[in-house]
């Protein structure tokens, strides 16, 4: 266990020296850090006595509906886990320099793959966490309860949210391990495959849960991610509980989270960290061209499309927005109903693919700077590459969602098109200040988490003064931002190439 923390810190600590030098020094990052934090709590704030407060709290007075309400959010955190761990495992390099110095250390293979999985639970339970303690918070505020069962409350939902996690984790490992020793498949096969499995089995129970629970006659089905809910109806509604159950609730939820670490631990010694997968050679016959742009931007096209963590990432949306289409029309189970603003998803979803564009091409910008072109060249073709992949991206997966929602028209692709391209440009420029690295774990994860977290309260705030401006002047408005947005990344490009020159 201490070479196992050891690694951990060593991960943790690699890549804040990693984002240390990527912003210009540690004083620098605390400060980005902070304000961070800040902007997330303002959000969180505002966010929940606006929003979320309103919608929840017609609830709190019927203890049945919040029980059911309560299981169903339990269900939604093992799906909002099995996301953001899917992105995290995908979006990061399988085959770091951290591995090459492993290699030579005297440590178990169990003990390196427990090392690299340890930051990922804390940073998956911390997100998760601030995503939906507003909720919960919103929907037990009028509940009543005393300092006991809002303990026991505290206690059940971080019981839980370790179950899930380390759940999903093993789901991944036991996937993997068996299909790249047991069937000898190909490592990218196997990493997509697994997650597939590890995300497409949270979605399916949560279909099933919300498919099966009766609003009106207050039933809910009961389930492994949800079962939760069993220990905290106790302080919820209104019953006598027999002097055990408590203590005896508490013994099982730590020991199924230390029983399920440990299998995780037993699983890793089949698996090690897997080979970086080699480049695939698409689009050969793009031409270059003559001109700098089009020479920048062919290459950038190419980058884009042949880096394994983008094909990979690519795969798995089309493939989950695939399945998640079929199974959603054999059950006629209604996506609109269900699930709003499915073009702001995939918009989303898509722009993520933005933030490791310009740090993929780290070890080639000295090429830049000898070139005799200008940098704005250079940044241009770089912007306008990931506007076209992600444009490409969103309008298939506009297409693959058309045949179960009504949302994702030609239509509503237009409509969204401004705003997606804004994302782009956004997530951009939170690779350019906190770019991504082949060198370490996670930190693919870690630049778009920040990018993600950052632009939450900035697509509200963006969307809310949209709302203010006249509808003929909303062309203009996002042709604004967006002119903003570029002059910003080309600013932190230039203060970036300044402070690398200097040795800062």
């Amino acid at each position: 266990m201490r070479n196992t923390s050891a690694i951990s810190s060593v991960i943790v600590r690699s890549w804040s020296n990693q984002a240390a030098r990527a912003v210009g020094g540690r004083s620098v990052l605390a400060l980005l850090c902070g304000l961070l934090a800040l902007v997330a709590v303002v959000f969180g704030y505002f966010a929940t006595r606006e929003f979320i407060y309103p919608t929840f709290s017609s609830f709190s007075a019927n203890e049945s509906a919040v029980a059911i309400l309560m299981g169903l959010l339990l269900t939604n955190v093992s799906v909002a886990v099995s996301m953001l761990l899917s992105g995290f495992l995908i979006l990061s390099p399988s085959q770091t320099a951290l591995d090459n110095l492993l290699s030579t250390m005297p440590v178990r293979p169990n003990q390196r793959v427990m090392g690299y999985y340890l930051p990922l639970v804390i940073v998956t339970v911390l997100t998760t966490t601030v995503l939906f303690s507003p909720v919960f918070v919103s929907l037990l505020y009028d509940a009543n309860l005393s300092l006991f069962g809002a303990l026991w409350v505290a206690f059940g939902l971080a019981s839980h949210l370790l179950y899930v996690v380390v759940l999903n984790l093993a789901v991944y490992l036991i996937s993997l391990t068996l299909l790249t020793r047991t069937l000898a498949a190909d490592q990218s096969f196997s990493r997509l495959t697994a997650t597939l499995v590890m995300s497409a089995s949270s979605l399916a129970t949560f279909a099933i849960a919300l498919w099966r629970t009766d609003f009106f006659r207050a039933v809910a089905p009961t389930h492994h991610l949800n079962v939760h809910v069993v220990m905290l109806r106790g302080v919820i509604e209104d019953g006598v509980r027999p002097p055990l159950f408590y203590p005896a609730a508490a013994v099982c939820a730590v020991a199924v989270v230390l029983l399920l670490w440990v299998l995780l631990n037993r699983i890793s010694l089949l698996s090690a960290p897997l080979e970086r997968p080699a480049k695939p050679r698409w689009l050969e016959s793009l031409p270059f061209g003559r001109h700098g742009l089009s020479v920048y931007g062919s290459q950038e096209i190419k980058q884009a499309v042949r880096h394994p963590e983008n094909y990979l990432f690519a795969a798995f949306f089309v493939l989950l927005s695939s399945g998640l289409v079929l199974s959603s029309s054999l059950a006629g189970f209604d996506l609109d109903r269900h699930v709003p603003e499915v073009p702001l998803i995939i918009w989303f979803s898509c722009s993520l693919f933005a933030h490791n564009s310009y740090g993929r091409t780290l070890p080639a910008h000295w090429l830049v700077q000898v070139a005799p072109r200008r940098r704005s060249v250079w940044l241009v073709a770089k912007l306008a590459a990931n506007c076209v992949y992600c444009g490409a991206l969103a309008a298939l997966l506009f297409v693959v969602y058309s045949f179960a929602s009504d949302q994702t028209t030609a239509a509503s692709f237009l409509r969204s098109l401004p705003f997606g391209l804004l994302l782009v440009l956004g997530l951009t420029l939170a690779g350019v200040v906190l770019p991504y690295s082949e060198r370490y774990p996670f930190s693919s994860a870690f630049s778009a988490l920040f990018g993600a977290i950052l632009g939450l309260p900035l697509s509200y705030v963006l969307g809310r003064l949209l709302s203010i401006v006249p509808g003929e002047l909303a062309g203009a408005a996002v042709l604004t931002l967006a002119a903003v947005v570029v002059l910003l990344i080309y600013c932190a490009d230039r203060w970036k190439t300044i402070v690398d020159g200097s040795g800062g």
